[in-house]
């Protein structure tokens, strides 16, 4: 290493020709630079990420903000269901009136929760997309990976009250 980096150096990025053995090449930074680490990207990324939402604040920050939008979203959707059978306590009665059990009633609060899940879904998804272009043009990225996509549907799935 020239003189003028010994001591100096925070990190040295390097690209690998395409083809190159990673572990090889790995081994032989080691060997020239033993005081220092060597990472892949995906390593530096795992750690990086590991160091923002484990050693600063922006990790709790992240739990307490989605938990706090999960609570948000349960009120929101408990009130709205909580409205409409209240505005159609007499329906309710009608069906209990004709024969209708808890289990009917309780079936279509159920349909009533999923179908406001899945619009509640689509319009949440719709705006997060349609923000995209605004968000790229502040140098910024918003990445939602497919699995991401399927676990916050699930989750409002899930998350809506089934039962008043």
């Amino acid at each position: 290493m020239p003189s003028e980096l010994r001591g100096n150096t925070t990190y040295i990025l390097v690209k690998l020709a395409p083809g190159a053995n990673v572990e090889q090449v790995r081994a032989e930074i080691k060997r020239r630079l033993p005081y220092n680490d060597v990472f892949t990207g995906q390593e530096w990324a795992t750690r990086s990420r590991s160091y923002w939402v484990d050693s600063t604040g922006l990790g709790l920050n992240m739990y307490l903000t989605v938990f706090l939008g999960c609570l948000v979203g349960i009120v929101v959707v408990a009130q709205t269901l909580y409205t409409s059978t209240m505005e159609h306590i007499k329906e309710f009665g009608t069906v209990k009136a004709i024969g209708g059990g808890n289990a009917d009633i309780y079936a279509i609060l159920g349909k009533q929760a999923t179908i406001a899940a899945v619009l509640g879904f689509a319009l949440g998804s719709v705006m997060a997309f349609a923000l995209r272009p605004l968000i790229y043009k502040i140098d910024l990225k918003l990445v939602i990976p497919p699995q991401l996509f399927a676990i916050v549907f699930a989750g409002s799935l899930v998350l809506c009250p089934r039962r008043p």
